[in-house]
């Protein structure tokens, strides 16, 4: 009977991820170019796929847009009032985890995404067909009232009532990036995956994405997501084995430029 339960967890989680997938396709094709990451400001590149906004014939890349903002919380677009054009979370009060705190910041990427891609109608279409128990409208208790209020901001959980989680790959690689001898902490520094991104931290620990398309990842049953950088004779890399995947995972072989 848990076999047959485990399976259809499983089944449930997977047809979702397959609808969110091909929504972030559909935005792609709708866009002409992957929907973008902020990504965190290293000392000399971003880490993740800011884009270029113009080329300067000497200093090269100046300014990048991006989709989904590092911290949602401090961007107009997702702090404005709906009347205004936005998408409201700036309207929330003091509801963890979906406040402006650092700590929360993982769950808030994967809302900011559905956020944006709800915008697209082709892909909001997409996003429609998703099973609700899965893929809904944020709850939380607001006020001194205890009043439970739906909020404008999307969450996905997996079956066993985590959060999924997204990993974005880093941006293409470009000629000017030089690769560096990498730290202990920091092993993804300066390397080039197979589809030609910067391999960044999220990559390493969690999944590297293939042909530079986002990746949506699932604690599985054991509610924690585990560390794939870890060594394989600890609990950390033990805990990610069951981790279940939007697509697997590309293989940590790196290229040289």
């Amino acid at each position: 009977g848990s076999i047959v339960v485990a399976q259809s967890e499983n089944r449930q989680l997977n047809a979702v991820m397959t609808i969110v997938d091909a929504s972030l396709a559909e935005f792609e094709a709708q866009t002409g170019r992957p929907i973008v990451f902020e990504g965190q400001l290293s000392s000399n590149r971003y880490l993740h796929c800011g884009y270029a906004s113009h080329v300067h014939e000497n200093l090269g890349d100046i300014g990048y847009y991006y989709d989904v903002p590092y911290l949602p919380y401090r961007d107009d677009r997702f702090t404005l009032g709906l009347e205004e054009g936005g998408f409201g979370w700036g309207e929330i009060e003091v509801c963890p985890p979906w406040e402006d705190n650092v700590q929360y910041r993982r769950r808030q990427w994967l809302a900011a995404t559905l956020a944006v891609l709800a915008q697209t109608p082709a892909c909001a279409e997409i996003l429609a067909k998703a099973d609700p128990a899965l893929l809904h409208n944020v709850q939380c208790i607001i006020g001194s009232d205890g009043r439970l209020r739906a909020l404008n901001i999307q969450e996905f959980v997996d079956p066993w009532g985590k959060q999924v989680q997204i990993v974005f790959p880093g941006r293409s690689f470009h000629p000017r990036d030089v690769d560096e001898e990498p730290t202990a902490a920091q092993q993804w520094i300066g390397i080039r995956d197979q589809d030609g991104t910067i391999q960044n931290e999220d990559e390493y620990r969690y999944g590297i994405c293939r042909n530079s398309r986002p990746l949506l990842v699932s604690a599985g049953p054991d509610g924690i997501i585990g560390d794939l950088s870890a060594a394989i004779d600890t609990e950390a890399f033990a805990f990610a084995q069951d981790n279940v995947y939007s697509y697997e995972p590309a293989q940590n072989d790196t290229v040289q430029p």
